[in-house]
């Protein structure tokens, strides 16, 4: 029935609330997790392309030494 409560008090409507909540948690803990993913990979793009750029550089001092 509409008057029944749960163990903790809440209505059956309150319950739904609370799990809309959750499911709207749930996708902002993965959309934030695909935007640190994405970050992650760019750091690593842009370390390789810093280790590239530094091998360039030490192999130009030697041809000059």
């Amino acid at each position: 029935t509409s008057s029944s409560t749960y163990a903790s008090g809440e209505t059956p409507n309150e319950s739904a609330m609370e799990q809309a909540a959750y499911s709207g948690d749930r996708f902002e803990i993965q959309r934030r997790k695909t935007m640190l993913s994405t970050m992650l990979q760019e750091v690593h793009r842009r370390y390789r392309q810093y280790c590239d750029q530094m091998l360039m550089v030490k192999t130009s001092f030697e041809s000059i030494a």
